[in-house]
């Protein structure tokens, strides 16, 4: 069975409007600690929120990428 994902209105509304620009650091302060891999509805994307992930998603391209899935999914 797959766990439900969070979903923070609060955020995605900041997301949405914008507002997050205005004051990033509070936004992905709650994340780090609510949600660190949080899948936005509104951007349509994961967000990884702490150093430690962001490094192990970038240092594992084949893993966390989509390059490349267009033509598997059309092959």
């Amino acid at each position: 069975m797959l766990a439900s994902r969070p979903t923070f209105s609060h955020i995605e509304d900041a997301l949405a409007s914008g507002a997050v620009s205005l004051d990033p650091h509070t936004t992905y302060r709650e994340l780090r600690v609510r949600a660190p891999v949080y899948w936005s509805e509104h951007l349509e994307q994961w967000l990884v929120t702490s150093f430690e992930l962001v490094e192990d998603t970038l240092m594992q391209p084949y893993r966390f990428s989509n390059f490349g899935y267009d033509t598997l999914f059309i092959a």
